[in-house]
């Protein structure tokens, strides 16, 4: 049984949660590093469960925008380490205040981040941060269902594959249930991560394993391309410029799952309460909020978002959709794979990050130049 086209799925992992005999498990496909779900035939009793919790095979209408911020946390300390304005902070502080728990993604410097539960603001504060690549979920969605049936006030944050996934596990909404997804450009493969990781282990030889990585540091710059990795002994890099492989190959939609081509979930398809970004340009609509401490995008899409949104005490000003979707594209505009994908990724597996992008935005190049020629 297939449970749905491999170059459509988005690896939210709800077959896995949903499967009564732990028949599927999630296998990191040689190819292009992304998970995919696998049935082992033998403990499959072919009950469908999976394919009725896939959320690819249910036509899903746009979510309303009801009310858009510009926002940011007036605590500048938090803001400055936050990779926008802050905003998540403050709703899982919130949350955790009336007793709830918290699921959010957090990065593990040598392999691809994690979905985690956290009930402190301690372990709150590790899911801080832009990571650049798609997380693991696991079984995840299973505990979220635990605690919500336990009465327990939940915020799961993530893209918005995954809270589409989760949504339809649990088989529509929960009151005490606050789903948060990010704006979503796309998620990276492992493989493109991992190599990443392992050259910036070679670059810096001698200083011991990296123990952080940030792709989203406020110590070099709010808006510009830079990673900064951590070592064992306290040194820090910043790797920009030719050696920003990882995150060109990002923006030129190189890297990114196949699925992120047609995302299903675009557009607030998925159900969530709030939408956070980045909120790019913000000087032209809230000139006071034009510095490198950031800001963030904040739509509202329920009136159980909107409730939670208004209880935090934030700097906010209200703003027109248009002002946040002029330069956040990917949040409702579909986005095509790029052309040379394909080959990224068999040269990425051949020569590494820097040499494959180096070709293909050759390729792109020269194809350019042939295109205004003929």
């Amino acid at each position: 049984m297939i449970i749905c086209r491999r170059d459509i799925c988005t690896g939210c992992s709800a077959c896995m949660a949903i499967c009564p005999k732990n028949a599927i498990s999630m296998e990191v496909n040689g190819k292009d590093g992304f998970l995919y779900p696998r049935i082992n035939c033998k403990l499959c009793v072919n009950c469908r469960l999976c394919r009725k919790v896939c959320p690819i095979h249910k036509s899903i209408a746009p979510g309303p925008v009801k009310e858009c911020y510009a926002a940011r946390t007036k605590n500048v300390s938090e803001r400055t380490q936050a990779s926008s304005g802050g905003i998540f902070l403050e709703l899982a502080r919130k949350t955790i205040a009336q007793g709830g728990v918290i699921y959010g993604c957090v990065a593990v410097s040598r392999s691809a981040p994690l979905h985690v539960r956290a009930e402190t603001e301690a372990d709150v504060l590790q899911m801080r941060g832009s990571k650049y690549v798609q997380s693991y979920i696991g079984l995840t969605f299973r505990d979220v269902k635990r605690d919500l049936e336990c009465g327990r006030h939940v915020l799961f944050s993530g893209t918005p594959c995954q809270i589409m996934g989760l949504k339809s596990y649990l088989g529509g909404n929960r009151e005490n249930l606050l789903l948060v997804q990010i704006i979503c450009h796309g998620v990276p493969s492992a493989i493109s991560y991992m190599n990443l990781v392992g050259n910036l282990a070679r670059w810096h030889r001698g200083h011991g394993s990296i123990v952080s990585l940030s792709f989203r540091d406020k110590n070099v710059s709010w808006s510009r391309r830079a990673i900064t990795s951590q070592f064992e002994d306290g040194t820090v890099f910043v790797e920009s410029g030719a050696r920003g492989a990882y995150l060109d190959a990002f923006f030129a939609r190189l890297s990114l799952r196949k699925s992120c081509g047609v995302c299903p979930a675009r557009g607030c398809r998925s159900g969530a309460d709030i939408t956070l970004g980045d909120f790019w340009g913000v000087g032209e609509v809230v000139p006071s909020f034009e510095d490198e401490t950031g800001a963030s995008a904040v739509m509202i899409h329920t009136h159980k978002g909107k409730h939670a949104y208004l209880e935090l005490d934030l700097d906010s000003v209200a703003v027109c959709f248009d002002a946040i979707a002029k330069h956040n594209p990917s949040y409702a505009a579909e986005r095509h794979e790029a052309a040379l994908r394909g080959l990224f990724f068999v040269l990425c597996r051949m020569v590494g990050l820097e040499r494959s992008y180096w070709v293909c935005d050759r390729l792109k190049l020269v194809a350019r130049v042939i295109r205004r020629l003929v």
